[in-house]
């Protein structure tokens, strides 16, 4: 498999210190600025860090594509991956940690398998699915693990893996 990146960046300001968070995932603060995952919303993640920005600096920040993502734990290619966060441990937030509980806020597709925690990986960036879209029919929607359907879409509309299902009735194109 190649490990050719080929993705669509932004840049923003860091709000804190990032330079160790370099392929985790990172959130849009209420100020504008990125910021790793935190207790009020850890689950809504504008994409991958993609460099090692100091605080104030600007963090260019991966929202759509193929990139690098650094892993939680043992994944298989095609696992559905959403921001892990630790109130505990500051470095493990943002990594990628299996959403199978949590489609909802799936953020990432392996395409390369893990062997072990804190490794980086091949990942391909979709929009998230859930996150106040309205998509608690999609909990339990296996056709989106290992789809190519979801990538670069908004919400699901248009996924080949969830077409037909009942669980996504009631919305509007999943965005």
């Amino acid at each position: 498999m190649s490990n050719q990146m080929n993705y669509n960046a932004q840049s923003f300001a860091a709000a804190v210190d990032l330079s160790t968070f370099q392929h985790h995932m990172v959130m849009l603060d209420s100020a504008g600025t990125i910021n790793m995952p935190t207790g009020a919303n850890p689950l809504v993640i504008e994409g991958v860090l993609e460099n090692e920005p100091t605080s104030g600096q600007n963090g260019t920040v991966s929202y759509d594509g193929v990139t690098k993502i650094k892993v939680a734990g043992v994944y298989a290619i095609g696992t559905p991956l959403m921001a892990e966060y630790s109130s505990t441990t500051a470095m493990d937030c943002g990594r990628g940690t299996t959403a199978a509980a949590a489609l909802n806020y799936t953020r990432a597709r392996t395409l390369q398998a893990s062997t072990a925690a804190n490794q980086i990986v091949m990942c391909r960036l979709i929009d998230m699915v859930g996150a106040n879209q309205g998509a608690t029919g999609l909990t339990g929607v296996t056709g989106l693990v290992g789809t190519t359907g979801v990538q670069g879409t908004t919400g699901s509309q248009g996924a080949t893996g969830v077409k037909g299902t009942t669980g996504v009735q009631g919305t509007t194109g999943g965005a």
